[in-house]
């Protein structure tokens, strides 16, 4: 049944707008008030592709590939550094003549977000955001593997780790995504891994990404949840190894703005993927209390016929 979600998303048209030195791809979804949907590292826009059918009936969906992954074209690592992004997708709305919208936005990608609200206060409306990152906090082992890829030829070395299943199922590889391990099927492996197998230049872009990561930037978000003005919410896998629980309570009393925290039970980094369902419930459940949107069912049952 999952591979009718990767079509649903896949028979949207891809758009390219070009923002600066980045040529951004993006699909489009639905209509209603924008939502603006950044995703995270090493990820690309599919992975909200369990999201979309019933986000699209009452948002107008914006989903890009984020600079350096997906089919998003970059030219230079600065573009890649959290505030650069997060300007690209200022100049990006402004271009598309889009002056209000709404976030969601899940790890490496809801810290872009968090800079871009605090920076366009008067366009962004909301913000839902997925396990992210935490200041003074390293999920491991991304600052190891900052260190091990600067080494020349580490683009050829990260090829084969992705080759090897054993690597890719592992807490040094993705087993941290998921609280079912089974979900690291052929499905997420046809979706993340092998494009990075088959592409020397995607492998290029994932690398860079990492590295362009500024931790000292990071351990700043406390004032950057203090310079938001929308009302934020934030939805948690508790099963999260790169981001724990415990880390991501700290974040609901940084802004007088935080709505509190949801916690997703039996799910892990990709909260949103195991379980949308939940997601869903938890994210439409804020959005009506402040009145973004009319509705009153749960979402139980995502299946597309």
């Amino acid at each position: 049944m999952t591979d009718s979600y990767l079509k649903v998303f896949q028979s949207a048209p891809v758009h390219h707008e070009q923002v600066g030195r980045n040529t951004i791809a993006y699909r489009k979804f639905g209509k209603g008030p924008v939502l603006l949907m950044i995703h995270g590292w090493p990820l690309c826009s599919a992975t909200y592709r369990f999201l979309i059918p019933t986000l699209q009936q009452h948002f107008t969906c914006i989903v890009p590939d984020s600079p350096g992954l997906g089919e998003t074209k970059w030219q230079d690592i600065e573009d890649l550094k959290f505030p650069a992004q997060a300007n690209t997708f200022k100049q990006f709305m402004y271009q598309l003549k889009i002056s209000k919208y709404h976030l969601l936005a899940h790890n490496t990608g809801a810290t872009i977000a968090r800079i871009l609200a605090a920076e366009d206060v008067k366009s962004v409306q909301s913000l839902v955001l997925l396990n992210t990152e935490i200041m003074n906090h390293r999920p491991s082992p991304l600052p190891l593997y900052q260190t091990l890829f600067r080494i020349p030829g580490s683009n050829w070395a990260f090829k084969h780790l992705l080759k090897s299943k054993t690597y890719v199922k592992s807490s040094l590889g993705f087993a941290g995504c998921f609280y079912d391990k089974s979900l690291i099927n052929d499905e997420f492996c046809q979706l993340y891994i092998q494009p990075l197998i088959l592409n020397k230049t995607k492998r290029l872009g994932a690398l860079s990404y990492l590295d362009a990561i500024d931790w000292k930037l990071v351990d700043r978000l406390d004032t950057i949840h203090q310079e938001i003005k929308a009302p934020l919410k934030l939805i948690w896998g508790t099963e999260d190894p790169f981001f724990p629980l415990e880390n991501a309570r700290t974040l609901i009393g940084l802004s007088p703005k935080c709505d509190g925290l949801i916690e997703i039970e039996k799910t892990a980094l990709m909260a949103y993927e195991e379980q949308p369902e939940k997601v869903l419930n938890a994210a439409f459940e804020f959005w009506r209390k402040h009145d973004f949107i009319q509705v009153d069912k749960k979402f139980e049952d995502l299946a597309i016929a």
